[in-house]
């Protein structure tokens, strides 16, 4: 995973330390007013502890269609090698034959990666994930809008490419390149969209501790039962995500060997 494990588990801790025991009259408040701050401090915790939800599914969503753009540029790669053996003109009919053959297995295998590269029954690179508005803070405004095109429609022309011919596989040269600098440019804004979901993590994972603190003054045992459901659930949450993503990325690498 791409998010730090180490310093993820260090955030999470924060939840359970450098909380100071409440003085004597300083919890149990009665009046109306400090009822309404106590729930009012309830629900802000809620409304972080679903936005850290989404930030680590958006995280989990983003890792497994970097990890298929992976493979797909590694195919892509080997696609063009065969290009550059056909483009040699002492190749005989059947070695150009061989050529285009494996060439087509290639291409089979990358659209094998865009349609079964899924995130929560979502198909990541087939087009499934449009204009995908992920929360990042609990106030209105505060979202990253993820956009990951249908790749075969973006990589149409490769499907097209005939490497029988030596002028067919001259201009595939410049129908593969062009294809390599899509995925490029498109797992660049991926790495631009996690960079922001983790760095909203760690912003949110900080509000929400700060809340937690000031919630223990109110009801010290509620909120250490609240505590311990919340990190379990982030923990649980963020298990999750890494396991999604070391599936997706073992089962791609398979699939391009197939």
């Amino acid at each position: 995973m791409r998010v730090n494990d180490v310093s993820l588990m260090r955030y999470i801790q924060q939840l359970s330390l450098e909380r100071k025991a409440p003085t004597p009259g300083s919890f149990l408040f009665n009046t109306v007013s400090e009822l309404t701050i106590q729930q009012k401090l309830r629900g802000q915790i809620e409304g972080y502890k679903t936005t850290l939800s989404q930030i680590y599914n958006g995280i989990g969503l983003l890792n497994t269609a970097d990890s298929g753009l992976e493979s797909i540029s590694t195919s892509l790669q080997r696609a063009r090698e065969l290009a550059v053996q056909a483009s040699n003109a002492t190749l005989t009919d059947v070695e150009r034959s061989m050529t285009q053959k494996e060439y087509e297995e290639i291409m089979r295998g990358v659209k094998r990666i865009i349609q079964q590269t899924t995130y929560n029954e979502q198909r990541v690179l087939a087009g499934d994930v449009r204009n995908l508005v992920i929360q990042t803070g609990p106030n209105e405004g505060q979202n990253v809008t993820v956009n990951i095109p249908n790749l075969e429609e973006t990589l149409s022309e490769l499907f097209e490419v005939d490497l029988s011919t030596f002028e067919g596989a001259q201009r595939s040269l410049e129908t593969i390149d062009q294809a390599l600098e899509n995925i490029s440019q498109i797992r660049g804004n991926v790495g631009s969209w996690m960079n922001r979901l983790e760095s909203s993590a760690r912003s949110v994972m900080n509000s929400y501790t700060e809340l937690f603190k000031t919630e223990s003054l109110f009801e010290p045992n509620v909120a250490e039962l609240l505590l311990e459901s919340t990190k379990e659930d982030i923990l649980r949450q963020t298990a999750l995500t890494g396991i999604l993503f070391r599936m997706e990325n073992a089962g791609n690498v398979l699939k391009l060997l197939m």
